[in-house]
């Protein structure tokens, strides 16, 4: 039984490290050597480390939250082909959005991506997650979690959207999820149009 554990332990670490350690370093590696080969950049703007600190602790609650949450109520472990859940989590951050994990590994990327200026880093990092949770998870994962879980998980992904949810009325729970919603949409909004003034200053953009 400990020996059990002791592996159980050791994949989950793993596969903990590789995901969110070894590929995004991999991907900020990558970025920086393309912002350098192409001379592409983030706009500077005053406020970058307000957005990059504010993106990044918004990454890193949505990220633990989701995680201690899924682990808790779900009586299992994140990786789905190993120890998964037995039991469907629709609570805490499971109410805000499907993926709340990933979400706040996208949001991660985003604040490092805005901390180094680094253009690709946002582009590399914005597109190949939504791919991710668009792709393999709309395609594969919800296949066996609907198999799994069955009506309880149809109705479940009928009223929770996948990613983020475009209006208050789809949110699920109310409380610090739609002030945290709140938070989201104005930093989002708030840094495009600081990109925009940016780059008319520096005279990218002209009528």
């Amino acid at each position: 039984m400990n020996e059990k554990k002791i592996k159980n332990t050791l994949i989950h670490i793993l596969a903990v490290s590789w995901q969110w350690f070894i590929i995004p370093a991999f991907f900020i590696f990558i970025s920086i050597l393309l912002d350098k080969k192409f001379n592409l950049y983030l706009p500077r703007s005053h406020f970058d480390i307000l957005f990059a600190v504010s993106f990044f602790c918004l990454g890193l609650f949505f990220t633990f939250d989701s995680y201690f949450t899924l682990t808790r109520k779900g009586n299992g472990t994140m990786l789905p082909t190993h120890n998964p859940t037995c039991k469907l989590v629709t609570e805490g951050p499971y109410s805000y959005c499907r993926n709340p994990l990933y979400f706040g590994y996208l949001l991660l990327l985003i604040g490092t991506s805005i901390f180094l200026h680094s253009f690709f880093l946002l582009v590399l990092s914005s597109v190949l997650v939504s791919l991710f949770i668009l792709v393999y998870i709309g395609i594969f994962e919800e296949k066996k979690l609907t198999a799994r879980f069955g009506e309880e998980y149809l109705q479940y992904r009928h009223q929770t959207p996948r990613m983020i949810p475009l209006s208050y009325g789809k949110l699920n729970q109310k409380g610090k999820y739609k002030f945290l919603h709140i938070i989201f949409i104005s930093l989002l909004t708030l840094f495009i149009l600081t990109q925009i003034r940016a780059l008319a200053i520096a005279g990218i953009l002209k009528k």
